[in-house]
């Protein structure tokens, strides 16, 4: 029945994280999760929980969108 819930690994993520959200953002058939922070922008590997890219500056808000033709979210 899934309950109590066990934890099955930690991991580090974006320090001052504030929102994040898993999604396959650059549409090669694996999710990311994308974390947003005080500290910026982190796209981690989402089974692996390797950073993939980042980029530095605080953020606040997140919201993954489908922008344009192809299939991956922007």
């Amino acid at each position: 029945d899934g309950w109590p819930l066990q934890e099955v690994r930690r991991s580090s993520i974006a320090p001052g994280a504030t929102a994040g959200s898993i999604a396959d953002i650059d549409a090669d058939g694996d999710d990311e999760l994308v974390v947003v922070g005080t500290s910026g922008v982190y796209v981690y590997d989402a089974a692996s929980f390797d950073v993939k890219w980042s980029v530095p500056g605080p953020s606040v808000d997140l919201q993954l969108l489908q922008l344009d033709s192809d299939a991956a979210l922007e």
